[in-house]
């Protein structure tokens, strides 16, 4: 999160990030291009950009959705299958 910004102006961007692990030191990525945005609105308050919700937030529950009933569908047919074989005897006459 950016801090201290002001409405109204202009300001050049340069995004650079890196995993935190317990075992190795930090690696860092590569550096993005530098980008000149505006920031139109003045007094901006945090949770009213467009950039809160985005898109990936529903392609993540949709994923979550699909992954979830592909579950329990698989799990119903293992069910189905144990009861067949572990009866399949009183089945076979």
């Amino acid at each position: 999160m950016l801090k201290n910004l002001e409405g109204r102006q202009r300001y050049t961007v340069k995004v650079c990030a890196a995993t935190n692990s317990l075992a190795n030191k930090p690696m860092w990525g590569d550096d993005s291009e530098e980008r000149e945005v505006f920031l139109p609105e003045a007094d901006c308050l945090v949770g009213d950009s467009s950039f809160a919700e985005s898109d990936e937030s529903a392609e993540l529950s949709v994923g979550m959705i699909v992954g979830a009933v592909s579950a329990c569908i698989f799990l119903g047919l293992a069910c189905v299958g144990f009861v067949i074989w572990r009866y399949a005897k009183f089945l076979i006459v």
